[in-house]
């Protein structure tokens, strides 16, 4: 059994925290206190009684996470339904809706990734090759047919920073697409397009389509 203790930097002199529970309206207040309180912990673990875990921002070039205010509150919930959920699954991705994986022949995706983490045990995230598509969508839901939509994707040829898959035991919590490891050996892989690829759904065109189907580059994947 763990013990964590989560500091937010973000927040100055917080009185309280709150603490709900999933699929529940009850809330618990946590009235917190300073001083000597503060050094608490740390003598707690000292003597091996707890570990303390700080709450790491990931090091991304060209980006402050700290002042993405408008994403913040999006990493915040990512990161809770990671750890919601962590000690129910074996591997966790964090993607988008419009998001989907094509793994080569089909292959059932547990026992790939199972597969890899047996060959490569000290890999950081699994990481996929992202490319975008434009399809054409209808106006309602009468006429709506996911076949038909995707027979109409055209496959881009730009290729954009893809999604990472997780293994739960080595990952504790995330910031989006990022893990916040404290294994240093850990390292990223990225996987071969011809073995794995992932779709992003980003631009719709509505009506009629410009006639440039996905067709053989589908069967390239």
């Amino acid at each position: 059994m763990h013990t964590f203790i989560a500091s937010c930097s973000t927040i100055a002199n917080p009185t309280s925290i709150y603490v709900t529970a999933s699929h529940k309206s009850d809330i618990i207040q946590l009235p917190l206190r300073y001083a000597n309180a503060e050094r608490v912990p740390i003598v707690y673990e000292k003597i091996k009684m707890i570990d303390i875990h700080h709450w790491n921002i990931p090091d991304i070039p060209d980006l402050n996470s700290r002042k993405e205010l408008d994403s913040r509150d999006i990493a915040g919930s990512l990161n809770d339904c990671y750890i919601n959920y962590r000690e129910a699954a074996d591997f966790i991705i964090v993607h988008d809706v419009d998001d989907l994986i094509y793994i080569k022949q089909g292959a059932p995706f547990y026992p790939s990734f199972k597969q890899h983490w047996q060959q490569f045990p000290l890999t950081k995230t699994l990481n996929l090759t992202a490319r975008t598509v434009e399809m054409e969508a209808e106006n309602g839901y009468e006429n709506f047919s996911m076949l038909k939509t995707f027979q109409t994707m055209n496959v881009l040829p730009e290729r954009i920073y893809g999604k990472s898959i997780y293994n739960t035991s080595l990952i504790e919590s995330v910031w989006i697409h990022w893990p916040t490891e404290f294994d240093k050996r850990l390292k990223s892989m990225t996987l071969d397009e011809k073995d794995a690829v992932l779709i992003h759904a980003r631009t719709f065109k509505f009506g009629k389509y410009n006639q440039t189907k996905i067709g053989k580059n589908v069967r390239n994947f």
